[in-house]
Protein backbone atom coordinates (compact mmCIF):
# COMPACT_ATOMS: atom_id res chain seq x y z
CA UNK A 1 0.00 0.00 0.00
CA UNK A 2 1.19 3.37 -1.21
CA UNK A 3 1.38 6.50 1.10
CA UNK A 4 0.93 9.58 0.02
CA UNK A 5 -0.87 13.25 0.95
CA UNK A 6 -3.08 15.65 -0.21
CA UNK A 7 -4.38 19.00 1.01
CA UNK A 8 -8.43 19.65 1.31
CA UNK A 9 -8.32 21.32 -1.87
CA UNK A 10 -6.83 19.41 -3.83
CA UNK A 11 -9.14 16.61 -3.06
CA UNK A 12 -12.04 19.10 -3.59
CA UNK A 13 -10.52 19.47 -6.95
CA UNK A 14 -10.34 16.06 -7.52
CA UNK A 15 -14.08 15.52 -6.50
CA UNK A 16 -15.25 18.96 -8.59
CA UNK A 17 -13.29 17.32 -11.60
CA UNK A 18 -14.41 13.95 -11.77
CA UNK A 19 -10.77 12.21 -11.02
CA UNK A 20 -11.94 10.93 -7.75
CA UNK A 21 -15.33 8.21 -7.92
CA UNK A 22 -16.95 6.29 -5.83
CA UNK A 23 -17.61 2.70 -6.14
CA UNK A 24 -20.91 1.10 -5.94
CA UNK A 25 -20.31 -0.95 -2.55
CA UNK A 26 -20.02 2.41 -1.02
CA UNK A 27 -22.96 3.63 1.01
CA UNK A 28 -25.04 6.79 0.59
CA UNK A 29 -23.87 10.15 1.75
CA UNK A 30 -26.03 10.31 5.15
CA UNK A 31 -24.20 13.08 7.18
CA UNK A 32 -26.71 15.99 8.42
CA UNK A 33 -25.58 19.35 9.13
CA UNK A 34 -24.85 18.89 12.72
CA UNK A 35 -21.92 16.39 11.74
CA UNK A 36 -20.70 18.67 9.04
CA UNK A 37 -20.28 21.41 11.77
CA UNK A 38 -18.48 19.51 14.10
CA UNK A 39 -15.74 18.28 10.85
CA UNK A 40 -14.98 22.05 10.38
CA UNK A 41 -14.96 22.49 14.03
CA UNK A 42 -12.36 19.95 14.36
CA UNK A 43 -10.18 21.04 11.66
CA UNK A 44 -10.39 24.29 13.05
CA UNK A 45 -8.58 23.62 16.08
CA UNK A 46 -6.02 21.59 13.83
CA UNK A 47 -7.26 18.40 15.31
CA UNK A 48 -6.27 15.21 13.25
CA UNK A 49 -9.10 14.13 10.93
CA UNK A 50 -7.89 10.37 10.00
CA UNK A 51 -6.74 9.47 6.66
CA UNK A 52 -8.34 8.92 3.33
CA UNK A 53 -8.55 5.37 1.64
CA UNK A 54 -7.97 5.14 -2.61
CA UNK A 55 -8.11 2.49 -5.04
CA UNK A 56 -5.97 3.81 -8.32
CA UNK A 57 -7.11 1.01 -11.17
CA UNK A 58 -7.72 0.34 -14.36
CA UNK A 59 -10.54 -1.84 -13.94
CA UNK A 60 -14.15 -1.54 -14.97
CA UNK A 61 -15.72 -0.97 -11.77
CA UNK A 62 -19.42 -0.75 -10.71
CA UNK A 63 -19.69 3.07 -9.61
CA UNK A 64 -22.27 5.24 -8.19
CA UNK A 65 -22.78 8.98 -7.90
CA UNK A 66 -20.85 11.55 -5.60
CA UNK A 67 -23.85 13.25 -3.58
CA UNK A 68 -22.11 16.26 -4.66
CA UNK A 69 -21.53 17.78 -9.06
CA UNK A 70 -18.70 16.49 -10.77
CA UNK A 71 -17.65 16.90 -14.04
CA UNK A 72 -16.86 13.50 -16.35
CA UNK A 73 -13.78 12.07 -15.62
CA UNK A 74 -11.36 11.91 -19.07
CA UNK A 75 -9.57 9.18 -18.27
CA UNK A 76 -9.44 5.66 -18.07
CA UNK A 77 -7.44 5.07 -15.21
CA UNK A 78 -9.61 5.84 -12.03
CA UNK A 79 -9.21 7.05 -8.37
CA UNK A 80 -11.84 5.08 -6.47
CA UNK A 81 -12.54 6.52 -2.99
CA UNK A 82 -12.98 3.57 -0.20
CA UNK A 83 -12.83 5.55 2.98
CA UNK A 84 -13.57 9.28 3.13
CA UNK A 85 -16.89 9.55 1.41
CA UNK A 86 -18.43 11.70 4.23
CA UNK A 87 -15.53 13.73 4.86
CA UNK A 88 -14.78 15.03 1.78
CA UNK A 89 -18.51 15.16 0.24
CA UNK A 90 -19.45 17.37 3.00
CA UNK A 91 -15.75 19.27 2.57
CA UNK A 92 -16.62 20.05 -0.94
CA UNK A 93 -20.01 21.26 -0.42
CA UNK A 94 -19.25 24.06 1.67
CA UNK A 95 -15.97 24.86 0.07
CA UNK A 96 -17.40 24.92 -2.79
CA UNK A 97 -21.14 26.13 -1.83
CA UNK A 98 -22.97 23.64 -3.47
CA UNK A 99 -25.64 21.45 -2.34
CA UNK A 100 -25.80 17.75 -1.92
CA UNK A 101 -28.22 14.81 -2.17
CA UNK A 102 -29.29 13.20 0.96
CA UNK A 103 -31.66 10.69 1.42
CA UNK A 104 -33.15 11.75 -1.79
CA UNK A 105 -33.59 15.20 -1.10
CA UNK A 106 -31.26 18.15 -2.77
CA UNK A 107 -30.41 20.74 0.02
CA UNK A 108 -27.56 23.09 0.79
CA UNK A 109 -25.09 22.95 4.07
CA UNK A 110 -25.40 26.36 5.66
CA UNK A 111 -22.77 27.18 8.42
CA UNK A 112 -22.12 29.74 9.87
CA UNK A 113 -18.57 30.83 11.47
CA UNK A 114 -18.37 32.95 15.36
CA UNK A 115 -15.96 35.69 14.50
CA UNK A 116 -16.13 36.65 17.94
CA UNK A 117 -15.56 33.06 19.66
CA UNK A 118 -14.21 32.84 22.97
CA UNK A 119 -10.30 32.52 22.62
CA UNK A 120 -10.54 29.25 25.07
CA UNK A 121 -13.11 26.92 23.60
CA UNK A 122 -15.28 25.09 25.61
CA UNK A 123 -17.13 22.87 23.50
CA UNK A 124 -15.03 19.88 21.81
CA UNK A 125 -16.48 17.80 19.03
CA UNK A 126 -15.35 13.92 17.88
CA UNK A 127 -15.91 12.97 14.37
CA UNK A 128 -16.11 9.47 13.20
CA UNK A 129 -16.86 8.80 9.64
CA UNK A 130 -18.65 5.84 10.02
CA UNK A 131 -20.78 6.32 12.94
CA UNK A 132 -24.64 6.62 12.69
CA UNK A 133 -26.44 10.10 13.02
CA UNK A 134 -29.22 9.86 14.88
CA UNK A 135 -32.78 11.55 14.28
CA UNK A 136 -31.67 15.01 15.59
CA UNK A 137 -33.26 17.43 13.59
CA UNK A 138 -30.26 19.60 12.38
CA UNK A 139 -31.37 22.86 13.84
CA UNK A 140 -32.13 21.37 17.12
CA UNK A 141 -29.21 21.79 18.18
CA UNK A 142 -27.73 24.61 15.40
CA UNK A 143 -30.81 27.96 16.24
CA UNK A 144 -32.70 29.86 18.04
CA UNK A 145 -35.72 29.78 15.27
CA UNK A 146 -38.24 27.44 17.37
CA UNK A 147 -36.98 29.02 20.89
CA UNK A 148 -39.58 30.20 22.97
CA UNK A 149 -38.51 33.36 24.80
CA UNK A 150 -37.83 31.71 28.34
CA UNK A 151 -34.88 29.61 26.73
CA UNK A 152 -33.67 31.77 23.73
CA UNK A 153 -31.03 33.75 26.49
CA UNK A 154 -29.48 30.65 27.71
CA UNK A 155 -29.47 29.24 24.22
CA UNK A 156 -27.60 32.38 23.08
CA UNK A 157 -25.25 32.23 25.90
CA UNK A 158 -24.25 28.79 24.73
CA UNK A 159 -24.05 29.43 21.06
CA UNK A 160 -21.17 32.68 22.00
CA UNK A 161 -19.45 30.20 23.33
CA UNK A 162 -19.61 28.18 19.96
CA UNK A 163 -17.36 28.66 16.77
CA UNK A 164 -19.64 26.70 13.97
CA UNK A 165 -23.29 26.74 14.50
CA UNK A 166 -26.10 25.34 11.78
CA UNK A 167 -27.58 28.48 10.01
CA UNK A 168 -30.80 29.99 11.29
CA UNK A 169 -32.46 33.50 10.58
CA UNK A 170 -31.74 34.99 13.76
CA UNK A 171 -28.20 33.88 14.13
CA UNK A 172 -27.65 35.14 10.40
CA UNK A 173 -28.63 38.63 11.29
CA UNK A 174 -26.28 38.68 14.14
CA UNK A 175 -22.48 40.55 12.60
CA UNK A 176 -20.43 38.63 14.51
CA UNK A 177 -21.87 35.46 12.51
CA UNK A 178 -21.13 34.69 8.55
CA UNK A 179 -21.68 32.47 5.97
CA UNK A 180 -18.44 30.09 6.31
CA UNK A 181 -19.33 29.27 2.44
CA UNK A 182 -19.02 32.89 1.54
CA UNK A 183 -15.50 32.95 3.22
CA UNK A 184 -14.19 30.26 1.26
CA UNK A 185 -15.10 32.18 -1.87
CA UNK A 186 -13.52 34.90 -1.61
CA UNK A 187 -10.26 35.67 -0.30
CA UNK A 188 -11.30 39.44 1.19
CA UNK A 189 -11.51 40.23 4.56
CA UNK A 190 -13.38 43.39 3.92
CA UNK A 191 -17.06 42.32 3.68
CA UNK A 192 -16.62 40.20 6.81
CA UNK A 193 -15.24 42.99 8.79
CA UNK A 194 -17.34 45.90 7.20
CA UNK A 195 -20.62 43.54 8.22
CA UNK A 196 -19.68 42.44 12.09
CA UNK A 197 -18.95 46.58 12.58
CA UNK A 198 -14.91 47.08 12.17
CA UNK A 199 -14.43 50.65 11.27
CA UNK A 200 -10.95 50.61 10.61
CA UNK A 201 -7.12 49.28 11.42
CA UNK A 202 -7.32 50.30 14.67
CA UNK A 203 -10.41 48.85 15.74
CA UNK A 204 -9.65 46.52 18.28
CA UNK A 205 -11.18 43.55 16.43
CA UNK A 206 -9.34 44.03 13.52
CA UNK A 207 -6.35 41.97 13.88
CA UNK A 208 -8.41 39.45 15.50
CA UNK A 209 -11.11 38.96 13.17
CA UNK A 210 -8.74 38.76 10.60
CA UNK A 211 -6.36 36.27 11.88
CA UNK A 212 -9.77 33.78 12.43
CA UNK A 213 -10.84 34.07 8.57
CA UNK A 214 -7.36 32.78 7.78
CA UNK A 215 -7.16 30.08 10.03
CA UNK A 216 -10.55 29.50 8.76
CA UNK A 217 -9.88 29.72 5.15
CA UNK A 218 -6.63 27.74 6.35
CA UNK A 219 -9.12 24.37 6.62
CA UNK A 220 -8.38 23.97 2.77
CA UNK A 221 -4.61 23.71 3.24
CA UNK A 222 -4.89 20.76 5.92
CA UNK A 223 -3.26 18.19 4.40
CA UNK A 224 -4.31 14.51 4.68
CA UNK A 225 -3.23 11.13 4.58
CA UNK A 226 -4.01 8.97 1.85
CA UNK A 227 -3.56 5.14 1.99
CA UNK A 228 -3.12 3.91 -2.20
CA UNK A 229 -4.32 0.41 -3.20
CA UNK A 230 -2.13 -0.67 -6.34
CA UNK A 231 -3.20 -1.05 -9.40
CA UNK A 232 -2.45 -5.10 -9.10
CA UNK A 233 -5.31 -5.55 -6.54
CA UNK A 234 -8.81 -6.60 -7.92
Amino acid sequence: MAKAEASVEELVSMIERGELRLPEMQRQYVWRSTRVRDLLDSLYRGYPSGAILLWETDEVVPQQKFAISQSTNPYQSTRLLLDGQQRLTSLSAVIRGEPVTVRGRRRPIELLFNLDHPDRLAFVTEVNENGDDDDEDDDAIGGLDDADDSSEDELQKRFNQMMFVVATKKLEALPQWIKVSDVFKMDSDAPFLKEAGVKGFDDPRYEKYSQRLARLRGIRKYMYRMDVLERTLS
